[in-house]
């Protein structure tokens, strides 16, 4: 009779020991893999909005979307389109987090802002030429590229807290210590998001000024 090979060792640090296909995701491998995930998103996104041509006849669709603000409205309306844009995608992330769905789902959601944020980041050269390409480099892509970052490093949170609950087999009592913690880091990503709405409301409420919005 051949004896059975032993079961190879889960690599240290993995997020996802007991599921074959993560096995070997680690924190930081986790962390490139979105990164790409949004990349991917950011190339299609702009591709679709420049090359295509798509979306440029439709103002509503990187403004619902992209937390594109509106300069000549003034500080507080840019603050909170900043600010509702983060808490939209922080809580979906979160909520991703609390499913099995999560491996599958967190790379999903960023794909799509990265979609989102490509579609964003050119819109502005649709009707304002040069000077929609100053706004967009001013006023939105140093917030973006913010939230990208935030949603990236919460996005890895996110994962590791759905294989917790995976290896937790949803116990209750098991999950709810790591369930405080994983809302501790929920409440810092919001006050992050707070931090870089309240720059990117104030870096466009002075290009409203300079330009005379």
């Amino acid at each position: 009779m051949r004896p059975q090979k032993d079961r190879l060792p889960d690599p240290p640090g993995s997020l996802f020991p007991g599921v074959p296909l993560f096995r070997r995701v680690t924190p930081r491998g986790a962390f490139w893999l979105l990164a790409l995930f949004l990349l991917g998103g950011v190339i299609t996104g702009s591709c679709a909005s420049v090359g295509l041509g798509l979306f440029q006849g439709f103002r509503g669709v990187p403004l619902l979307f992209s937390g594109i603000p509106a300069a000549e409205q003034g500080f507080f309306p840019c603050f909170t389109t900043f600010l509702l844009h983060g808490l939209l995608y922080l809580s979906l992330l979160f909520l991703l987090g609390l499913s099995v769905l999560g491996p599958f789902g967190v790379p999903a959601l960023l794909f799509f802002k990265g979609v989102a944020t490509g579609i964003g980041a050119f819109s502005f050269l649709a009707g304002e030429g040069p000077l929609g390409l100053c706004r967009s480099a001013l006023c939105y892509l140093p917030a973006a590229a913010a939230f990208c970052l935030l949603c990236l490093s919460f996005g890895v949170r996110a994962l590791a807290f759905s294989s917790s609950l995976a290896r937790a087999g949803c116990s209750a009592r098991e999950a709810s210590p790591g369930f405080s913690a994983y809302g501790r880091d929920l409440l810092a990503a919001l006050s992050l998001a707070v931090a870089v709405s309240l720059a990117g409301a104030l870096a466009a409420a002075v290009f409203a000024v300079f330009f005379h919005l």
